[in-house]
């Protein structure tokens, strides 16, 4: 069982998941001990922290999400790091990511997901997409493209709400380090097709991925059959998009123009922006089923189908932690075992107090529940280093 552990100034109640680029936790600042406000804190493979190429992405990464604040998009508050291990500080979205969601739902069938569902998830992510794709820094455009919109990477709260995550692939204009946009970086069965060649990139990849996603929503069913790279370019470049009304009754013909436009092979015969995809959508569900929102979203989709009231009671039992007599406890520096040299504070109980976490060096976003923690000077000087790029000196 996972033991609360100071992190820098959080502790870590219990691990959430865990992948190839590090671990993720629920986390509490240690000035908010008693009110309860948990975030989500993905910790860094050490091995990762010291490689420059994952670094310039990282940093990267931090001057794209931490100015975003969009309903639709997983907000970001703050990145630092301890010891050798880097860290990103995000809001806790309660609830599942779409592909677990589609994996549960369609076990008994496609029609388990209503048109009315797939049509407002889809709408919501583009909301997303949409304000991402306009996001400016200075009035100057930042021309960003997420680049790996798939069903792992959007996120849907227990109360409905969908929010778009992960910008680690993302392109812009705005890196110190341009991703190269021949890359080819992202989920093959919802890449772009001239992504898939290794051609340039813009927004309209993204449109690509979301129109992709609305038929899988719609049908149950994968848009291209799974293989290896060249067949799966093979199948983008010369199959006719699927009509989503062939695999289920019921779907309006609107749709299946929307789709189709949307997973054009040639992007100039896209829709030139989310926010037109977004539109179509909106007069069709209009049609299907005008009051469906958030709510009805989680009576339909979430609620039938997972526990939310256990996840809901396993958060009320950690906001039950005496994390304040904990502080007063042993503090004992061990090493982790991500590496020898990078150092965690498990808090123990029965013991004086002796040592002290190293303090944590953060970027933090302006007016966050987290400013306050480090002076306005480091504060501010965290902040600049983010933007450019390098570290500032101080006298």
């Amino acid at each position: 069982m996972f033991q609360p552990t100071l992190f820098g100034r959080y502790v870590l109640l219990e691990r959430l998941a865990a992948g190839g680029m590090g671990e993720v936790f629920t986390a509490v600042p240690i000035h908010l001990w008693g009110y309860g406000k948990f975030f989500a804190l993905k910790r860094i493979l050490p091995k990762l922290s010291g490689n420059p190429e994952f670094l310039q992405r990282f940093r990267d990464e931090v001057r794209l999400v931490l100015p975003m604040n969009h309903p639709n998009v997983v907000q970001v508050f703050e990145v630092g790091r301890v010891a050798n291990e880097l860290y990103v500080v995000m809001e806790l979205v309660q609830g599942l990511d779409l592909r677990g969601i589609m994996r549960r739902a369609f076990r008994r069938g496609p029609a388990t997901l209503s048109i009315a569902a797939a049509l407002h998830i889809v709408k919501e992510i583009l909301a997303g997409l949409h304000y991402c794709h306009q996001h400016r820094d200075g009035g100057k455009e930042l021309g960003i493209v997420h680049r790996d919109v798939c069903p792992s990477n959007v996120l849907v709260s227990y109360e409905g709400a969908v929010k778009l995550a992960d910008f680690g692939l993302a392109l812009s204009e705005f890196k110190a380090v341009k991703t190269d946009p021949h890359n080819l970086m992202g989920h093959l069965g919802y890449i772009a097709p001239e992504h898939v060649a290794r051609g340039p990139v813009d927004h309209r990849a993204d449109i690509y991925s979301a129109g992709v996603l609305l038929f899988e929503l719609l049908t149950g069913e994968r848009f291209l059959p799974p293989g290896d790279l060249s067949t799966i370019y093979r199948a983008k470049h010369t199959r006719r998009p699927p009509r989503p009304s062939n695999h289920r009754r019921g779907v309006p013909p609107a749709v299946d123009r929307l789709v189709a436009t949307a997973v054009s092979v040639d992007p100039n015969d896209r829709f030139a922006t989310a926010r037109e995809l977004l539109e179509g959508i909106q007069k069709v569900l209009a049609c299907v089923d005008p009051t469906f929102g958030p709510a009805t979203l989680a009576e339909t989709v979430i609620d039938p189908f997972f526990r939310a009231e256990e996840r809901q009671r396993r958060l009320r039992d950690l906001q039950g932690l005496d994390l304040a007599g904990f502080l007063e406890t042993e503090i004992t520096p061990v090493s982790t075992p991500l590496d020898d040299e990078t150092l965690s504070y498990p808090i123990q109980p029965g013991a004086a107090r002796r040592s002290a976490p190293p303090r944590a060096a953060s970027w933090t976003r302006r007016g966050s529940p987290y400013e306050g923690s480090l002076s306005d000077e480091d504060t501010d000087r965290w902040t600049v280093s983010a933007m450019i790029g390098k570290p500032l000196r101080t006298s």
